[in-house]
């Protein structure tokens, strides 16, 4: 095997080890109560915002088309911000099913700092993914955060200062992931917007990282070409 690969897979199996371990030490001190610990009014508030949240996915099932849905969930989004508020407010910790999709309809309707700033709440609380998820939260928000920044980049917008935000948690581990593919290419996009932005020696850096993240992240070339421009070639 390549050396190159075998050291790619030796960093590849230490974020995840990294990543495990920073995930037992956290369910161990933070764990979320059940609901069965919850008092009888806040079990109450929960169902009664569920009930809702379900009746919604409901209405989303009988739409065909993304646009119907996206116009739905933009509608039925405010009716959810009290009740979440209140959790974030109270200070509790339960496997919270309404946060959850209130956070993946955030980003589905496009409306990137609410989603983000629920989307902290969610990781710091160890929230899961829906069942039919293939992800974990911290890869689903670092990935819609990516594609949100991209969509930004070609249309000439600016993604800061939350695409910046999101890779400084990616790489202080507060939101890990072990997905190579989503790391590399969250940190390409920072580099992308950083180089176009002209801070080279930032822009040089975050190729390095996702070139270190998954070396098929294609950053080679724009690594070469900053080092030379930059005079450390």
């Amino acid at each position: 095997m390549p050396l190159l690969t075998v050291q790619h897979k030796q960093r590849r199996l230490a974020r995840q080890a990294a990543s495990d371990a920073l995930t037992a030490a956290d369910k161990a001190s933070h764990a979320p109560v059940m609901n069965s610990a919850l008092s009888p009014r806040v079990r109450g508030d929960y169902q009664v915002a569920l009930a809702a949240l379900t009746q919604c996915r409901e209405q989303l099932a009988e739409l065909d088309s993304i646009p119907d849905k996206v116009a739905l969930k933009a509608r039925v989004l405010p009716q959810f911000m009290d009740f979440l508020q209140a959790y974030r407010d109270s200070g509790q910790r339960y496997p919270n099913e309404v946060l959850v999709f209130c956070v993946i309809w955030l980003f589905d309707v496009g409306d990137i700092e609410s989603a983000l700033s629920w989307a902290g709440l969610a990781i710091e609380q160890q929230q899961c993914m829906p069942g039919h998820f293939k992800r974990d939260l911290p890869t689903y928000v670092l990935e819609e955060v990516h594609d949100w920044a991209e969509r930004q980049f070609k249309a000439g917008d600016s993604a800061s200062p939350y695409l910046d935000d999101a890779a400084a948690k990616l790489t202080a581990q507060t939101w890990p992931t072990a997905n190579d593919i989503v790391a590399g290419k969250l940190y390409r996009q920072c580099g992308l917007n950083a180089e176009q932005n002209g801070d080279l020696n930032a822009a040089l850096t975050y190729f390095e990282q996702a070139q270190a993240a998954n070396p098929a992240a294609g950053c080679k070339t724009r690594i070469a070409k900053l080092q030379a421009k930059l005079g450390l070639a």
